[in-house]
């Protein structure tokens, strides 16, 4: 499978409250907020966390809460390279008025047999990394972004698809357990840890975090720590040092070789080249 990824940014509000259609399929990621996507009859509650995959032709709008702003990743997306050549992003259109082309309805390969209908999901806070590195790729077009960022999106389909045909057994604890890593990285942190603080076998809690996240637990937090430290780079003046004692990093040598294995750069080359 080679997805396109045409568009992907993040979404700081909703300025027209009218109902739209897109002529791409359309992932949904919502990162901070509240309020709810409205699609035909249905209405979904939106929150941290929610993914929304959205179908070409299809009405909806999304509606942030009064006072709580929805902040979310729109990405949109062919399944194949059909309609490669149009790279420009889509602007949806309401739903009243005539498409300005055709409907970009590439073929759903048959694996993916979750996305033959749109469909929301709660609680997915482990595909954070991945909209966050289609985004850097999408944006910062570096040699070969493109066939990156279709990588990145197959791998993001297939875990979604597996997300959304399991159902949510064990979400709950995994989402207990994703959200104490988030929220306690920069301490010292292993499953005895996560465990005791939860009521988890240290087993059990290895176990979940492996399988929402496909990752084992050292990689998981490793990679949460240095994203965080990603915005702290690009956002602060903060010094290396600095950053990596708050993002958990014992000194600042070990900071700055684990950032360059994951990036392939130096915390302070990513800071100045981006």
């Amino acid at each position: 499978m080679l997805p396109f990824v045409r568009y992907i940014d993040l979404t700081q509000s909703l300025p027209n409250p009218y109902y739209v259609i897109s002529r791409d399929h359309r992932l949904f990621f919502v990162l901070e907020g509240a309020g709810f996507y409205h699609t035909g009859s249905q209405s979904f509650p939106l929150s941290p966390n929610t993914l929304v995959f959205s179908q070409p032709g299809v009405p909806y709008f999304p509606e942030s809460a009064p006072h709580n702003p929805l902040r979310f990743y729109t990405l949109n997306f062919d399944f194949d390279q059909s309609y490669s050549n149009l790279t420009q992003v889509l602007p949806p259109t309401r739903s009243d008025l005539r498409l300005p082309g055709e409907l970009l309805t590439t073929p759903v390969p048959q694996e993916l047999t979750a996305f033959h209908s749109a469909f929301f999901l709660e609680h997915m806070q482990a595909l954070e990394f991945e909209f966050h590195a289609i985004h850097s790729e999408y944006v910062h077009r570096d040699l070969l972004f493109r066939q990156r960022s279709s990588a990145l999106l197959a791998a993001l389909l297939y875990k979604i698809n597996r997300y959304a045909s399991s159902g949510q057994s064990s979400v709950q604890n995994s989402d207990r357990i994703l959200s104490f890593i988030h929220a306690n990285y920069a301490k010292p942190l292993k499953n005895t840890h996560i465990g005791a603080a939860l009521g988890y076998h240290p087993g059990y809690v290895s176990t979940l975090v492996k399988s929402r996240t496909g990752k084992p637990l050292h990689r998981y937090l490793l990679e949460v720590r240095l994203q965080k430290a990603v915005t702290l780079l690009l956002d602060t003046t903060l010094s290396v040092a600095e950053i990596a004692r708050q993002v958990g990093f014992i000194d600042a040598n070990h900071f700055s070789a684990a950032f360059h294995r994951w990036s392939g750069q130096r915390p302070t080359d990513y800071r100045y080249h981006r």
